[in-house]
């Protein structure tokens, strides 16, 4: 090997070793955007790529001791990135204050449309009559939380209006950096923005409370057999797991009559609420959606 070739071998292996002690236990203390760069094929050659850190990322992460150049490798999405390659940096990709604001007002816009279709909620719970297939139904998972929305009074009827209020919401950042207009298909973008992931997770999570109760109101009047003497606040209770699944199937209707692909929507909604991922199954609630959503 000639001397500059190994010149400039060395200076590369350096500047790789400084890299990955400079990465040791660095993993990101702020969710956001990061600029990841990296060796492939065997470190014959080299990419970048660009990665959003959810918190929920972040706390995995610190809950597992998972280690900053582990976590970046597991976080790459690029077929030439394997064993032998390295992480070479990473930076953080600071928000603007455009997308900040973005962000903050999506997540009040659809604070106060949660609001608003929680009031005609608990003004219609009353005059909820039973359902003529109470004491019918048998526990079939999510197809039997479909049976239930269908079976009660007037409920798919009010929640499919209330995924389209929150889609209206949602589509209203088509025109700004809110939404990513450039991914948006109706019928299926994958990806949500962080902007509007973060929104459904904080409005969800503030009104979350109201929805089970009134949620759990409209199943006890239509279903008093199958929920008799059941607290919808009893964390343990059947009431309390059907309510809190039709919420989140809610949520998640919202973002996908806007036009997200509704497991990839769930996968974003869901750990923002009690209980989050680990209570609620993302295939059942991806299918509640798209019941509510196609009604």
């Amino acid at each position: 090997m000639k001397l500059e070739g190994l010149k400039q071998l060395v200076k590369e292996e350096l500047k790789r070793a400084l890299s990955e002690e400079r990465l040791q236990n660095q993993v990101p203390t702020k969710p956001g955007k990061y600029k990841v760069s990296y060796t492939t094929d065997q470190g014959s050659g080299g990419d970048d790529e660009i990665i959003t850190i959810s918190q929920e990322d972040i706390d995995d992460a610190i809950n597992s001791e998972t280690g900053s150049s582990w976590f970046w490798k597991s976080k790459i999405d690029n077929y030439l990135f394997g064993r032998g390659d390295r992480i070479m940096n990473v930076e953080k990709i600071e928000t603007s204050i455009n997308e900040e604001e973005s962000g903050n007002k999506i997540t009040q816009d659809l604070a106060s449309e949660l609001k608003q279709i929680a009031t005609q909620m608990q003004s219609q719970v009353k005059s909820v009559k039973p359902s003529p297939k109470d004491g019918e139904l048998e526990e079939l998972g999510g197809l039997g939380i479909a049976s239930l929305i269908v079976g009660a009074p007037g409920l798919i009827s009010f929640l499919g209006k209330a995924a389209d209020g929150i889609a209206d919401v949602v589509k209203k950042g088509t025109d700004s950096a809110v939404f990513d207009a450039s991914t948006y298909k109706k019928g299926g973008s994958a990806n949500i923005p962080p902007s509007i992931g973060n929104g459904f997770r904080k409005a969800g999570h503030a009104l979350e409370e109201f929805y089970l109760e009134s949620l759990g109101g409209w199943l006890q009047r239509a279903f008093p057999k199958k929920y008799s003497g059941q607290d919808v606040k009893d964390k343990t209770s059947k009431l309390y797991d059907d309510a809190h699944k039709i919420y989140a199937g809610l949520l998640v209707a919202g973002a996908t009559v806007a036009g997200f692909e509704a497991v990839h929507a769930a996968e974003a909604i869901i750990t923002g609420l009690e209980g989050g991922a680990a209570a609620l199954k993302t295939k059942e609630i991806a299918d509640i959606a798209q019941k509510i959503a196609a009604y």
